[in-house]
């Protein structure tokens, strides 16, 4: 491997250049600066969620122990105005491979754990009783978490939500959580943060269940530090950026649509999963079923519910309207789970893949 530089060849932006370090055998937290040739080298996010990983945690080490590590780690654009720049990434050894997994979410919990103050958290260790962990900019603590034990995480997250004073639609919080999968160590095993927005592969809420930490709720509201040489230059970039992913293209049409737009145009290439995998072609009456206009303008009721500065604004909490599943009420599908939930498992029925989308 090259060897790498500890002197910063660009500016650095972007970074607070901290991350909080929680070990739940001991309870206790401290903050760490990260060096700057890191930051410069592996970029933030995966990369250095993916470094941490591999200096910190020994090769044979098993997903489940306590000398695994569970990383939250923000990018340099997290937190700021570029559209899709709520996402943060989750890493650390999968339950499902024993190999080092990364999977990403996007919502609000990356910008508020950069507005807090911190571009990574490292998890370590083994809690003896159910805690969860609570991240301001004034304090850091781990909280006893018997009250939400078993909850799933929509529950878990309204929970958690109301207990440190957040209001109908405040949004001031983020929580990232697990449900009874997570706490009871399935291994492919989700984390859920605002809603719906799913850490979904790698089944890392299965490492999170192990060392008996329930949920991380933060609270954010500072600034992202972007290089005083280049506020101009960002802005001008980030306005240019969100005119044209917001009004052409792609962005238009996941606007109008949501991802559940993208089935039809998939259908037809023969990129849907179709009886576990074994054909990919659906009868029409399945195709007016999963088509995106009976969905959005029959279905459902929907509300709007945007991610940290996006400008497709594509998501939707949901209630459907009609059929069997008639007064379900949750997120609505995206494509992933509109076609893996349904055709890829013989079910047609918008209303039954909603309902199981929002299984949690």
């Amino acid at each position: 491997m090259k060897p790498l530089s500890n002197k910063p060849t660009f500016p650095i932006g972007g970074y607070h250049r901290k991350l909080l370090r929680v070990d739940l055998t001991k309870g206790s937290v401290r903050s760490e600066e990260i060096p700057t040739h890191i930051l410069e080298n592996y970029i933030g996010g995966t990369g250095l969620g993916i470094y941490l990983l591999y200096t910190e945690v020994p090769p044979r080490t098993s997903p489940i122990e306590a000398e695994n590590k569970l990383i939250f780690s923000t990018g340099p654009l997290t937190g700021t105005l570029v559209p899709g720049s709520g996402t943060y990434a989750v890493i650390s050894k999968s339950p499902l491979t024993g190999f080092a997994a990364a999977a990403q979410a996007n919502g609000f919990f990356g910008a508020r754990l950069k507005a807090a103050g911190y571009d990574a958290l490292v998890v370590e260790g083994h809690s003896s009783s159910l805690v969860y962990l609570h991240i301001s900019q004034r304090n850091v603590e781990l909280i006893p978490a018997e009250f939400v034990k078993a909850k799933g995480v929509f529950e878990t997250e309204r929970l958690l939500r109301g207990h440190h004073g957040e209001k109908g639609f405040e949004r001031r919080i983020s929580v990232a959580a697990i449900g009874p999968a997570g706490e009871h160590g399935v291994r492919y095993a989700a984390i859920g943060s605002d809603g719906g927005h799913m850490v979904a592969s790698g089944g890392l809420g299965a490492v999170m269940g192990s060392k008996n930490l329930k949920a991380i709720v933060v609270e954010g509201g500072g600034p992202v530090p972007i290089h005083p040489d280049r506020v101009g230059d960002f802005k001008a970039a980030v306005q240019q950026w969100r005119e044209e992913a917001g009004a052409t293209g792609l962005g238009k049409t996941v606007h109008e649509k949501g991802t559940l737009g993208l089935f039809k145009a998939y259908h037809d290439k023969g990129w849907v999963p179709v009886k576990n995998l074994t054909t990919n072609q659906l009868p029409d009456e399945a195709l007016e079923q999963l088509d995106w206009s009976y969905m959005r303008n029959t279905l459902y009721e929907k509300v709007p519910k945007a991610c940290h500065a996006c400008t497709f604004r594509h998501c939707h909490t949901v209630r459907v309207k009609e059929g069997h599943y008639k007064g379900i009420v949750g997120e609505e599908p995206e494509y992933e789970i509109l076609a893996g939930f349904g055709p890829n498992w013989g079910i047609h029925d918008p209303g039954a893949i909603t309902m199981l989308n929002n299984l949690n």
